[in-house]
């Protein structure tokens, strides 16, 4: 991407969200013809993707203008061969509230609203004569002839609306019934609803099926202490006189 930098502008500049600092190199920084007394001396370590340390020796602030945006940079410089100008990474980001996209191959910065969204009142209009809790709320901006409309419509139709639960008696079934199929397995512990004796109803399930299905034990697990019992007074006693 290409940006204004130092009333310059400054092409082939890489947008990278993985770069812990914003780089220009050393070649561009001579290209745009900047003093060297602007310069602050910095060392500062920079690992590339293979583990390359590189130093920095030098550091500088420049302005970077961007969208009606004009930011104050640091950059880190660089002495080395490269086919970008300048990487801006995270702090640069972070600071301009941008979000880069790989997809479009653009950086689009963070817009803040200052101008609040104007809300239009609205009007209680009464569909009940002498009733104040049956009211709608209707745009205060209406033109008269279709607000004049728009009343009369809404109070023919009154009784088509629901204040409360009462009011809702339901769809009748031959417009639209919704079913559900349910299905009881043989093999399987169904979770079936019981009602109470308050009146009420709970869900348990139910293991008849499941208990016939398993098969029976014969050999309950024996008494340990009518074995302990039993070899009082021997010296001896094998683990198969407990089973």
């Amino acid at each position: 991407m290409s940006l204004t930098v130092e009333n310059c502008l400054v092409k082939r500049i890489l947008v990278d969200n993985g770069s812990s600092g914003n780089i220009i190199f050393q070649a561009a920084y001579k290209d745009l013809g900047l003093e060297e007394s602007a310069l602050t001396r910095r060392i500062t370590p920079l690992i590339g993707f293979s583990g390359e340390v590189k130093q920095t020796a030098r550091e500088v602030t420049l302005p970077v203008y961007t969208k009606g945006i004009n930011m104050s940079t640091k950059f880190l410089i660089v002495d080395c061969d490269s086919s970008y100008n300048m990487i801006l990474g995270r702090p640069w980001i972070h600071g301009m509230g941008a979000v880069p996209s790989t997809l479009h191959q653009m950086s689009k910065p963070q817009v803040h609203h200052t101008e609040e969204p104007e809300v239009e009142e609205m009007d209680d209009v009464p569909l009940t004569k002498g009733d104040q809790t049956r009211h709608l709320k209707i745009g205060s901006k209406l033109a008269e002839g279709l607000r004049r409309r728009l009343i009369d419509f809404l109070m023919s139709n009154s009784n088509y609306f629901a204040w409360s639960h009462a009011d809702m008696h339901g769809i009748d079934p031959k417009i639209i019934m919704h079913k559900l199929q349910v299905q009881y397995l043989e093999w399987l512990a169904n979770v079936v609803v019981v009602k109470k004796k308050n009146g009420k109803w709970r869900v348990c399930i139910d293991f008849t099926d499941l208990n016939k299905s398993c098969p029976k034990d014969p050999f309950p697990l024996p008494y340990i202490d009518k074995l302990v019992d039993a070899i009082a007074g021997h010296q001896l006693m094998s683990f198969m006189d407990a089973f």
